[in-house]
């Protein structure tokens, strides 16, 4: 989610090379794009050069000194679309996702065809609480990119935290297809045959088969699977991140089996205690403003 892009330039200097070369290593970047800034490089070089030493920054979870490069990037090439983009993810991590949406709307006027930052800006909605505008911008990502996978996990997400399942089913089949490798959508789309009612064991064995039997999220594939407890399940959760998402998916699982009362208390602590990294936070919190 929110991945950083690096720009792109041609020019036949060793540094240069490696400041613009995307699969360069993030430290060679650092150090390749600081020498391309300190060379004497000017406008739309120079936006590209900061914009790439940022994304070396954002890898090696240097958000502060991305911001700033992120900024001079923008100083030097106001229609820099992915320095906008960049700043707009690391505007998220910080939670500050009023700023992070302004720059995905400035990546996106000065790139209408930056399907990357739709897809970013409806993250940002989602997280927001705002689905109606996060579903249109997944749609917008769809309209440019039909066969971007995030998108119709994402819009799916949407779907389920609407409570509209059919729907949601189409969308994270369809990302299955496109990738069975992503847990994500695999135990959404169990949620989604749950909340409608559904009998899903057979294709979710299925799916889920494709997942981890031993790193997280093997509890939650587990318990979904009838194969542990609750108890055991919020056990096994041994990070803030885990607990985050083992107190959404026992609460979904209570509410689909009725225990309402119960499935109140765990998506109250998924939707306190999840980050902007998560879904579930906003997912969670949803689920509690339809059951007041």
């Amino acid at each position: 989610m929110l991945a950083a892009q690096p720009a792109f330039a041609q020019t036949t200097q060793s540094d240069s090379d490696v400041c613009y070369d995307p699969n360069a290593t993030d430290q060679a970047t650092i150090t390749a794009c600081t020498r391309v800034i300190q060379s004497g490089v000017t406008g739309a070089k120079l936006s590209a050069a900061y914009n790439n030493r940022a994304t070396g920054y954002i890898g090696t979870n240097q958000d502060d000194l991305a911001l700033a490069d992120e900024n001079q990037a923008i100083l030097y090439n106001p229609n820099n679309a992915q320095a906008y983009n960049n700043r707009g993810g690391i505007y998220v991590r910080k939670a500050l996702l009023g700023s992070a949406i302004l720059d995905y709307t400035q990546a996106i006027r000065a790139k209408p065809d930056y399907a990357h930052a739709y897809l970013n800006r409806g993250d940002a909605h989602f997280i927001n609480n705002e689905l109606n505008l996060a579903e249109v911008d997944y749609n917008q990502t769809l309209q440019l990119e039909p066969t971007n996978v995030n998108a119709y996990i994402h819009r799916g997400y949407v779907f389920v935290t609407t409570a509209r399942y059919d729907a949601a089913v189409a969308d994270l089949q369809h990302a299955i297809t496109l990738n069975p490798r992503f847990w994500g959508p695999v135990l959404w789309l169990h949620i989604a045959h749950l909340r409608a009612g559904g009998d899903d064991k057979l294709e979710f064995a299925r799916n889920a088969s494709t997942v981890s039997t031993t790193a997280w999220p093997a509890p939650i594939v587990a318990f979904y699977l009838g194969n542990t407890t609750g108890d055991a399940l919020l056990a096994a959760a041994t990070t803030t991140d885990q607990r985050c998402e083992a107190n959404f998916y026992l609460g979904e699982w209570l509410l689909a089996n009725k225990r309402v009362a119960e499935a109140r208390t765990h998506l109250q602590s998924s939707a306190q205690i999840c980050t902007t990294a998560f879904y579930e936070g906003p997912a969670a919190r949803a689920e509690l403003n339809r059951r007041p």
